[in-house]
């Protein structure tokens, strides 16, 4: 999630240079506009306000489609092993107006000290009953590392 905070920094430079590129033109508008180097600062702010667009759509698409494959590489070469559920925590995002929820896990797998994970996953409205706190469930789990992903 490193890359994720850094291209949202970026983005909001990209966000903030756009403006100082137009406050330029705006401030040092000359009547004459024929020339190439009236014409620079008017690119420059479309060039950051496309760089910002770019960045701004990557940014928050990027880790769903990050999450989802890094889940489909775990539920092809892990093995299900045994998790209680923490807690539950609401992240704000709908998907077909469904909610994701963070899911964070204790997870027990055999011949290895138990750990915690957190999981993101969009749960159905009729399967919130089954995903409560102390609910135990079986998960994806490659052995050996902490990555886990809840089954489909």
């Amino acid at each position: 999630m490193m890359w994720d905070r850094m291209l949202r920094g970026l983005a909001w430079v990209c966000f903030g240079l756009m403006w100082v590129a137009l406050a330029i033109f705006i401030l040092h508008h000359p009547s004459d506009t024929t020339t190439d180097k009236v014409m620079l600062p008017v690119f420059a702010f479309l060039a950051l306000l496309f760089a910002f667009l770019i960045l701004l759509v990557i940014s928050t698409i990027g880790p769903l489609i990050i999450a989802w494959r890094e889940s489909r590489f775990v539920r092809k070469y892990g093995t299900l092993v045994p998790a209680v559920i923490r807690d539950l925590t609401d992240t704000g995002i709908r998907i077909n107006n469904q909610q994701m929820l963070e899911i964070a896990l204790t997870v027990h797998p055999p011949y290895e000290p138990m750990f915690s994970a957190t999981v993101r996953k969009v749960i159905p409205y009729s399967s919130i009953p089954q995903v409560q706190p102390g609910t135990q469930l079986q998960i994806w789990h490659i052995p050996g590392t902490t990555l886990v992903a809840m089954p489909e």
